[in-house]
């Protein structure tokens, strides 16, 4: 298996000095004696790239990559976070690139990102969130063949953080949509306005710089404050209070 042993790169040519060997079918004798030695050390590039290449590394910047794209998902704003995760996810791809991994182990990390992304539009009690941690850390535990491995150190806190990360993105999420619209025509419902009649049947108000036609929710329409009760595509729908309060 191995031919010779040296302590450093002069006693390896030393060694080698005179022995023959095979290239391309004859003999050849090998003539390193006094050979000048010249080493040529990467570049930052290739020393980043390097750095890159590591199971741990790898990992680490497709999960907290997916992270990024939920938190972006979640909180949509300028855009930030999703073009870290984004270039974060690549990053990692480009690691898996020059790793030994598994086609299992690829599935299983693209399903936990996708069970982890659903957990925003199926939000409840974090099913999808507890399906994409328990994918992540099968993912983690058969991404790679042989040596190459994720340690548990690292492995299953990145794979906890995603998981609660994810449930509580999607709790955010399930407010988001139960809270009362704060812009649009909808908030005009409730608010009161002052009414200049037309006619008995239509007339006209001012709200938030805009005049608007309006009609009685029943009755006459009458001068004076009203509450608006719903909107007609752009017609107000009101109910007027002094009517109400004459009544009573």
């Amino acid at each position: 298996v191995v031919d010779l042993t040296a302590d450093n790169i002069d006693d390896l040519l030393a060694q080698l000095d005179g022995m023959e060997i095979e290239v391309d079918g004859r003999t050849v004798t090998l003539a390193t004696a006094g050979s000048i030695v010249e080493n040529y050390e990467p570049g930052p590039f290739r020393r980043v790239l390097a750095r890159l290449a590591d199971p741990n590394i790898a990992f680490l910047l497709l999960s907290f990559g997916t992270l990024a794209i939920i938190y972006e998902a979640s909180n949509p704003g300028l855009g930030f976070a999703g073009i870290a995760g984004v270039i974060a996810i690549l990053l990692g791809f480009f690691a898996l690139s020059v790793l030994p991994v598994t086609a299992v182990g690829v599935a299983l990390l693209i399903l936990a990102a996708a069970l982890f992304i659903a957990e925003l539009f199926v939000p409840g009690v974090g099913v999808m969130a507890a399906g994409g941690t328990i994918a992540l850390l099968l993912a983690g535990l058969f991404l790679f063949e042989g040596t190459p491995s994720i340690r548990p150190p690292i492995l299953w806190p990145t794979a906890l953080i995603l998981g609660g990360a994810s449930a509580w993105a999607g709790r955010m999420v399930w407010k988001a949509r139960r809270t009362p619209s704060t812009t649009g025509v909808s908030t005009l419902v409730g608010r009161e306005v002052m009414v200049a009649p037309r006619d008995g049947s239509v007339g006209d108000a001012f709200v938030d710089g805009s005049w608007w036609t309006v009609r009685p929710e029943e009755g006459e329409l009458e001068e004076g404050p009203a509450e608006v009760v719903a909107i007609d595509g752009l017609t107000l729908v009101v109910q007027q209070t002094g009517v109400n309060e004459n009544a009573d």
